[in-house]
């Protein structure tokens, strides 16, 4: 919300906001009344991560005076799209009558999110277990 004061009595000191341009241009509108801006539609960082408006706001005197500002806004991320490996399949091979190796294969993906929801975290179903197991962190 934007806030302007005018000293002025009567009509001279009743304050208009207006958005004049910006890259949000049609994507925000305010309230003229109250300077409080609002979005037209629902915003996705991952297209566009933030915006400006330049803002001015008039008094409705005889002879209006303007004042401006710039008003940048972030567009916060929230976990919105699902992580994506980097290959649908993963082939590997392991030595029979071995007891134990280290690493069979690395899974690998990329969440475009980057909020602190959107980290990664590698795991093999419960019902895989028994003769697998992967590094939550590394996906090894």
């Amino acid at each position: 919300m934007l806030t302007a004061s005018d000293k002025d009595p009567g009509r001279d000191g009743v304050v208009r906001y207006h958005i004049h341009e910006g890259s949000g241009l049609g994507l925000f509108t305010i309230d003229e009344e109250t300077g409080v801006i609002r979005t037209t539609e629902t915003l996705d960082r991952e297209m566009m991560p933030h915006y400006w408006l330049s803002v001015y706001v008039t008094d409705l005197g005889t002879e209006p005076l303007v004042s401006w500002t710039h008003v940048y806004l972030e567009v916060l991320d929230v976990n919105d799209n699902a992580p994506e490996l980097s290959q649908p399949v993963y082939f590997a091979s392991v030595p029979e009558n071995v007891n134990t190796v280290k690493s069979v294969v690395q899974v690998s993906a990329k969440d475009v999110d980057t909020s602190s929801e959107g980290k990664l975290s590698f795991q093999v179903p419960e019902s895989h277990r028994t003769y697998f197991d992967v590094d939550p962190e590394t996906g090894n």
